[in-house]
C-alpha cells in the first residue's frame, strides 16, 4: 500500500511518491524511497548546520561587530582626554606668560593691564583655545601683597569636550592660575 509522507527540515518540504515498508521477518525490514525531486535532498544536506561548523568565512565580520564599539569608545576617550589635556596645558602656559609679563609693571593697575594683554596674546596664538571663551583675572594676591596672581578661566561648553558630557561627567569650566613674586628691592 503506497503512503504519502512529508518531511519538514529547515523550511524545506519534501514529498515522497511512495513509501513501501515490507516486513517479511521481524529482524529484516526494507524501506524503499522514491523521491519526486532528487535534487531537493542535496539542497537539504547543503543547508544543514553541520555544514557550517568548519566554515569560518564570516567569523571576522562577527568578531569585528562585537569588538568595534568598544574600540571606538576607547578611541573617543583618548581623543577627548587628549583635547582636555591640550587645552589645560595651553591655558596654563598662557597664565604663566601673563604672570611673567606682569613683572614689568610699576603699579598694580599697570601689572593688570600687561598681564591681560599678554594672556590675550597667548590665547590668540594657541590653536586649542578660543579667545572669546577665556576670562582673565589678574590682580595682586590678597594674602601676600608681594605676589601677583593671574587666573584664566576657559568655558569648555564652547568646545567638542562638551559632547561626551552626557555619558561621562566633565567639568564645564577649566581654571588655571600662575603667581609671581614682585621684583625689585
Amino acid at each position: 500500500m503506497p503512503l504519502r509522507a512529508v518531511i519538514f527540515g529547515f523550511g524545506v518540504v519534501t514529498a515522497f511518491s511512495a513509501l513501501d515498508l515490507t516486513c517479511e521477518k521481524r529482524s529484516c525490514c526494507q524501506i524503499n524511497l522514491r523521491l519526486i525531486n532528487p535534487g531537493l535532498l542535496m539542497r537539504i544536506a547543503r543547508c544543514s548546520p553541520a555544514r557550517f561548523a568548519p566554515d569560518r568565512s564570516g567569523s571576522a565580520a562577527v568578531e569585528f561587530a562585537i569588538v568595534a564599539p568598544t574600540l571606538l569608545m576607547i578611541m573617543l576617550g583618548i581623543m577627548v582626554f587628549g583635547s582636555f589635556l591640550g587645552a589645560s596645558h595651553s591655558l596654563q602656559a598662557a597664565a604663566s606668560d601673563a604672570a611673567r609679563a606682569a613683572i614689568a609693571g610699576l603699579d598694580p593697575a599697570e601689572r593688570t593691564t600687561l598681564a591681560t594683554l599678554a594672556a590675550q596674546r597667548s590665547v590668540a596664538s594657541s590653536q586649542l583655545l578660543q579667545p572669546s571663551a577665556v576670562v582673565v583675572d589678574a590682580k595682586p594676591d590678597p594674602d601676600d601683597p608681594d605676589l601677583f596672581t593671574v587666573t584664566l578661566r576657559y568655558d569648555l561648553r564652547t568646545t567638542l569636550l562638551n559632547l561626551p558630557s552626557q555619558v561621562v561627567p566633565m567639568p564645564q569650566t577649566l581654571s588655571r592660575s600662575a603667581s609671581i613674586r614682585r621684583g625689585g628691592l
